[in-house]
């Protein structure tokens, strides 16, 4: 297809060169349309006139489809160096007497530009990593051309000539992962990986046959967790697992439902807090392993109860006979001292039931 710009160019210059009469005083070397030259895209093309002008009195101008490039005076040569497009281009110089204007000369080029050949070659692949899981693999590398196809060929098969299977192709950029599923955990497996020339996939490269294990995920065990004194609003709670990198995690509530959850990750330890004062807690531990999480495991449900608040005695300052008990943020008793003298005495109810508050009983004497 002829370029459009081109077809423009050459008809502006037709009706430009319409009016132009050579005259001997000035002259291009070459004059005149010259035959068609060619080059690939992206490289520089030089044009050259000489120009023979008595006395040195003139103007130069370059035209690039029809379209003025550069302009010069005075010139006894002239050039142009100019990168285009793939397409057909006209390149045109006139030179023209600056004292007289029908003194003027021409050239003309026709140029074709086309694009650079692709460079066909097989690509090269850096040497890949894995990394395997229990069902699956990742298979990292990078290649030296960004469009070239590429895919694993794999398998149990050390030499790679039966039993095997290929992953999908992979096409986009240089660094490339490929991920091989359905494998079986606990197996080894062969790889290489085959990249192929966009053009002409007969132009390949494949890497060396390695091989990874894929991986035999087991449940953690959990030990039987112990908890601290809980205090009025906390308590720590330790265990141990079998694997030191499982992730672990608590779940508790005030019933067996244990509707709260908090993640511990790999720690052993961790303490609840912003609990409620003389309560009753369900809790159980759960630990995951870190490769595949459906092997999980957690611990029998345990229970432990937060502290109930002691009292507190307070003496009213205008009332010294008057003294008041409170437990926790409430006041239960309010007492009244005769003028007789006496004492006050407060002990712990022997509450038989382990997740009721402890109640607190006066005895004293007027």
């Amino acid at each position: 297809m002829v370029n459009s710009k081109y077809v423009l160019g050459f008809l502006i210059l037709v009706l430009i060169l319409g009016f132009i009469t050579n005259v001997a005083a000035i002259q291009n070397t070459p004059t005149g349309v010259q035959s068609q030259v060619s080059n690939n895209s992206g490289e520089p093309r030089n044009f050259s006139i000489t120009i023979t002008d008595t006395p040195l009195n003139n103007t130069v101008k370059w035209y690039v489809d029809g379209v003025l490039n550069l302009t010069q005076t005075n010139k006894t040569s002239s050039n142009i160096n100019i990168t285009e497009n793939a397409g057909l281009h006209n390149i045109t110089v006139i030179s023209t007497n600056s004292s007289n204007a029908s003194d003027t000369d021409f050239t003309m080029w026709p140029w074709n530009v086309t694009d650079a050949a692709t460079s066909e070659t097989a690509p090269t692949i850096t040497t890949p990593t894995a990394n395997p899981l229990d069902t699956s693999a990742n298979i990292s590398f990078t290649v030296n051309q960004s469009n070239s196809v590429s895919k694993v060929k794999y398998g149990t098969n050390p030499s790679l000539t039966s039993g095997t299977d290929w992953s999908e192709w992979k096409n986009s950029s240089l660094s490339r992962k490929i991920i091989l599923s359905d494998l079986t955990k606990n197996t080894t497996y062969f790889y290489s990986i085959y990249a192929y020339n966009e053009s002409n996939q007969s132009l390949y490269t494949n890497s060396s046959i390695d091989n990874f294990t894929t991986l035999n995920p087991t449940t953690p065990n959990i030990s039987t967790p112990t908890e601290d004194e809980p205090t009025t609003t906390s308590v720590n709670i330790s265990f141990n697992v079998n694997q030191s990198d499982a992730k672990t995690n608590i779940k508790y509530g005030l019933n067996d439902s244990l509707l709260q959850s908090t993640d511990i990750g790999t720690s052993k330890k961790i303490q609840l807090s912003g609990l409620k004062e003389g309560t009753s807690y369900y809790y159980s531990v759960y630990a995951y392993n870190s490769t595949n999480q459906t092997f999980k495991s957690n611990s029998t449900t345990r229970i432990f109860t937060t502290k109930f608040p002691g009292p507190t005695i307070s003496q009213d300052p205008s009332k010294s006979s008057t003294t008041t008990i409170t437990v926790g943020e409430s006041k239960v008793l309010t007492v009244t001292i005769g003028t007789q003298g006496g004492n006050l005495t407060w002990h712990e109810n022997n509450a038989t039931d382990p997740l009721r508050p402890k109640d607190y009983v006066a005895s004293g004497a007027q």
